[in-house]
C-alpha cells in the first residue's frame, strides 16, 4: 500500500489530519502533503477540511471503499508469499522501540536476505515496559531499547548500538541564537528561566527519565509551571503550533517541520543510549551473530544520519 493511501485511510478513520499523524507515527505535515498529492494525482477532492477536522467527500467515500479492499488483498497476497518464503528460514523475533525501527525494518531484512538468507527478522514495535518480560518469557530473542530500562537486570546482556544528543525546538518567534556557543550549541538555561515556556513529556515515560538526567547535568530541575504531553510527537506538534519549547533526542529530528520551529543542539555531555539486549543464557544459531550485527549496523546508520 502506498504511503499516501495509508495517510488517507488514517485520516478517514480518525476524522483528523493531526490524529491520523499520531496514529501512524508520522509528522502532521507529511500526512497533509501526502493526502494533497493523492488528491492531485486522482484529480478529485477526497476530504472537506474544516477547523473541526476532515470529512469524506463523495469521491472520498468511493476511494475509501476500494482502498480498504485493495489493502486487504495486498495483505493476504503478502502473507501467502511470506508463508512460502519463510518455510526455509529461521524467524528471529526482535522487539524495538519505534524510534529505532521506523526507518530500518525493510532495509534490515533486505540486507539480511543478501548476506544471511537462512534468517528473517520479525521486528515488532513494543513499549519499553514490556521488553524485559518479552525477553525472559522467550517471546523475543533480542530487544533494541533504551539502556536505562536494563539497570539492575543482571541476567540480560546489552551492547551499545548508538547514542544521541539533545535538541531544543522553539517556536519561530522565539529566537535563541544569541545563546549559541562557538560550537553552535546552546545551554539549557534560557527555557528554564522563562516561566511557562517549556513543554515536557509526562512523568514515567522513558524519555522523561532521560530528560531528568539531562537537567541534572545542568544542576537544574524541571519547573512546576511546564506544560505536559504524553509523548514527544505531541510535544513537537505543540511547539510547531507556537505553544512552547520542547526537548527531544536528536534521532527524532526527522519528525520536526523545521519551517515552523527553530532547532538548536543542546550543549551537554549526557546522551541517550540505545542498546541491543538479550539473555545471558541465549545460545546463538550458526550465522545468527552476523545477522544481528547487520541489523545493528543499519539501525546505527539510520539513527545517526546528519
Amino acid at each position: 500500500m502506498k504511503k499516501e493511501t495509508e495517510y488517507f485511510l488514517a485520516a478517514a478513520e480518525t476524522g483528523s489530519i493531526t490524529k491520523a499523524a499520531e496514529k501512524i507515527y508520522v509528522g502532521q505535515p507529511a500526512v497533509s502533503r501526502g493526502i494533497a498529492a493523492l488528491e492531485k494525482s486522482l484529480g478529485v477532492q477526497l476530504f472537506v477540511r474544516t477547523a473541526a477536522g476532515v470529512t469524506l467527500t463523495e469521491a472520498g467515500r468511493i476511494y475509501e471503499k476500494y482502498a480498504r479492499y485493495t489493502a486487504q488483498v495486498e495483505r493476504e497476497m503478502k502473507q501467502s508469499l511470506d508463508n512460502i518464503r519463510m518455510r526455509k528460514k529461521h524467524v528471529i523475533p526482535v522487539a524495538m522501540v519505534l524510534n529505532a525501527s521506523i526507518f530500518s525494518g525493510d532495509r534490515i531484512n533486505r540486507t539480511v536476505e543478501e548476506t544471511a538468507s537462512s534468517f528473517y527478522l520479525r521486528i515488532d514495535n513494543l513499549l519499553t515496559r514490556d521488553m524485559v518480560r518479552g525477553l525472559r518469557e522467550g517471546t523475543y530473542r533480542y530487544a533494541v531499547c533504551p539502556e536505562n530500562i536494563l539497570q539492575g537486570e543482571k541476567d540480560i546482556h546489552c551492547t551499545k548500538i548508538f547514542a544521541n544528543g539533545w535538541l531544543l525546538i522553539t517556536p519561530k518567534e522565539r529566537d535563541l541564537s544569541g545563546y549559541l556557543n562557538v560550537e553552535g550549541r546552546m545551554p539549557l538555561v534560557p527555557e528554564v528561566q522563562e516561566r511557562g515556556q517549556l513543554i515536557v513529556q509526562d512523568q514515567g515515560t522513558d524519555i522523561r527519565r532521560e530528560i531528568d538526567l539531562l537537567f541534572r547535568e545542568y544542576d537544574l530541575s524541571i519547573p512546576e509551571d511546564t506544560q505536559s504531553v504524553a509523548n514527544s510527537m505531541l510535544g513537537i506538534q505543540k511547539a510547531e503550533d507556537g505553544d512552547g519549547s520542547l526537548i527531544i533526542s536528536e534521532n527524532l529530528r526527522f519528525l520536526v517541520n523545521e519551517d515552523k520551529v527553530n532547532v538548536y543542539r543542546i550543549a551537554a555531555e549526557y546522551r541517550t543510549v540505545t542498546v541491543l539486549a538479550y539473555l545471558n543464557s541465549l545460545r546463538f544459531l550458526p550465522g545468527e551473530r552476523e545477522c544481528i550485527d547487520t541489523m545493528c549496523r543499519i539501525i546505527r546508520e539510520e539513527n545517526t544520519r546528519g
